[in-house]
């Protein structure tokens, strides 16, 4: 049975939040520490996207357009990037049948697969050509898909998995409980990365154990997954 935790991805300082305590039945968040120490307390550090404490263990956080931080780094990457869906891109063409005129046609090319937000190149290529040494996975977030509130990209996920073993996040798109359902019979991420109202609203606690039911049979750890490796966790 695939494990999806849910993550909370924190841009602003939540201190105030009405709801704080409900919040710590995520699986983690994802942000800078010092803004959000009282969430810290409620639940755990996943990623980080700020400054990295010296004997943190979690994920870091990078946006792809700004590129992969020195080789130094020990904490295993997860590379954000923005998607989008492909649309048509028309040209003047010369009619075949040698008439003369010149017609608008789309150019089959940008009919296919995911763009890159920023880097304006195939989401295929560049999984292809990522250095998986050094990356541990990769977010995939949609603000189109969040923005028009049409579910989440799970066609984004399919076309990942063919070129690219390590982690896959996905956000973006998940306002009706029916997009979660959709993700559990058709999805295939390591974890869902939802704003905290977001959360709260498709669930809190419940949607985890949703995304989460118990096993059935108890499972062993024996076998500890290597930092910066591109193979996908076990779950």
């Amino acid at each position: 049975m695939n494990r999806h935790p849910v993550y909370l991805f924190v841009r602003d300082e939540l201190a105030e939040h009405p709801e704080l305590n409900a919040l710590s039945g995520c699986s983690g968040w994802i942000g800078d520490p010092p803004l959000n120490s009282k969430l810290a307390e409620q639940a755990a550090l996943a990623a980080c996207c700020g400054e990295i404490e010296p004997d943190f263990k979690g994920y870091r956080v990078v946006d792809a357009d700004c590129g992969l931080p020195a080789r130094s780094e020990i904490q295993p990457l997860i590379v954000r990037v923005e998607i989008r869906r492909p649309a048509p891109n028309f040209s003047l063409n010369r009619s075949q049948h040698g008439s003369g005129f010149l017609f608008y046609a789309p150019d089959p090319a940008s009919l296919t697969g995911y763009r890159i937000n920023g880097l304006e190149v195939g989401l295929r290529q560049w999984l292809s050509e990522l250095d998986c040494e050094r990356v541990a996975g990769v977010w995939l977030d949609c603000p189109e898909a969040e923005a028009e509130k049409r579910g989440l990209e799970l066609d984004a996920l399919v076309l990942a998995r063919e070129v690219f073993d390590g982690l896959l996040w996905l956000s973006g798109g998940a306002w009706e409980t029916r997009h979660i359902d959709n993700l559990l019979r058709e999805g295939n991420c390591d974890a869902l990365v939802l704003e905290a109202d977001r959360f709260l609203a498709l669930g809190g606690v419940e949607l985890v154990r949703k995304l989460n039911p118990p096993e059935q049979i108890p499972l062993a750890v024996v076998d500890d997954t290597v930092a910066g490796s591109c193979q996908r966790e076990a779950g």
